[in-house]
């Protein structure tokens, strides 16, 4: 029998605890059930709450207990009084835990903000990995010809030293200059002998080659094809985003995933979902194996409708 609740709104691995601010939309919780009717007990109960999910993980939750709703709420014991307004807006999902549907977007918003920022931070790791191994290898180049340039030289003047001396008779004695002088000494003897046939042997090897590498070029890349797909209709994409590629690896086609955006951005009447959020939705969806929404379509405000009948005896 398939479980009724939805899956949940926030993936596991959403950690948020390292964000000291949430964002607050002013005006729609001014304006929300909660605060307009709701008492100055049911308005400090649920604000703390919702600030409670924000450090929870996954973000955007709380755990399912009604003694830990108390605690948590600081209501403790006028629980049973506020509770019914203070849950307005959470929803109860497969995994047991109470997900806010306001808070639970803003978490994957700032989390796709997070993904993204340790991407760059990745990248900017490797850039600076791959210069320093770069300068290693220029000063040793540089240094087997008796030149020790300062250790602050840019490696731009680097690369323009070595380049500079691979030109002249004397520079740096590499494995391709010793090949060049070895083929220099008997090129005479044997050149008449076996040129025709050497040299129509590697081009056709070389014709072959290029024939492949120019096939590969012309077949995208799974991820660029998800890439395209989601930026054709207006999502931003990252082809090589880890969590693309473990998707892609997963077995999981380029297709599936464009997909899931289309359906989300519909969902969310034409607004685009962050990157981040398609893919855990697709993620959601096969550890789930169901649809991420196949509950109740969610309300338009932080508590405009009743607590869920189904939270009733978990959260008394």
């Amino acid at each position: 029998m398939s479980d009724p609740r939805p899956a949940p709104l926030v993936p596991p691995e959403v950690d948020l605890r390292d964000f000291p601010f949430m964002p607050v939309d002013v005006r729609r919780l001014l304006t929300s059930e909660t605060w307009v009717l709701g008492t100055a007990e049911e308005k400090a109960a649920a604000m703390t709450l919702w600030l409670e999910s924000w450090h929870q993980v996954p973000a955007g939750s709380l755990p399912n207990s009604g003694p830990m709703l108390a605690e948590l709420s600081r209501a403790r014991g006028r629980w049973p009084r506020v509770k019914s307004r203070v849950l307005a807006g959470f929803v109860e999902c497969s995994d047991g835990r109470l997900y806010h549907r306001v808070v639970a977007k803003e978490a994957m918003d700032a989390w796709a903000r997070k993904v993204e920022h340790q991407d760059k931070q990745a990248q900017a790791k490797a850039r600076k990995d791959k210069e320093r191994a770069d300068r290693q290898e220029l000063f040793d180049q540089l240094r087997r010809v008796g030149k020790h340039p300062s250790w602050n030289t840019p490696t731009s003047e680097l690369r323009q030293l070595v380049t500079h001396l691979s030109r002249e008779p004397s520079g740096p004695v590499t494995g391709q200059s010793r090949h060049r002088q070895g083929q220099g000494q008997g090129q005479g003897q044997g050149q008449g002998q076996g040129q025709g046939q050497g040299q129509g042997q590697g081009q056709e090897k070389l014709s072959r080659g290029d024939g492949k590498q120019a096939q590969d070029a012309r077949e995208p890349s799974p991820g660029a094809v998800v890439s395209r797909g989601l930026i054709a209709i207006g999502i931003e994409s990252n082809p090589q985003h880890p969590g693309l590629l473990a998707l892609l690896d997963a077995g999981v086609k380029a297709e599936q995933i464009v997909a899931t955006g289309r359906e989300l951005l519909d969902k969310q009447q034409g607004r685009p979902p962050k990157f981040a959020y398609v893919l855990a939705t697709v993620r959601g969806r096969i550890e789930d194996a169901q649809p991420i929404n196949s509950g109740a379509p969610p309300p338009s405000d932080y508590g405009e409708s009743d607590v869920p009948t189904e939270l009733g005896s978990a959260a008394a």
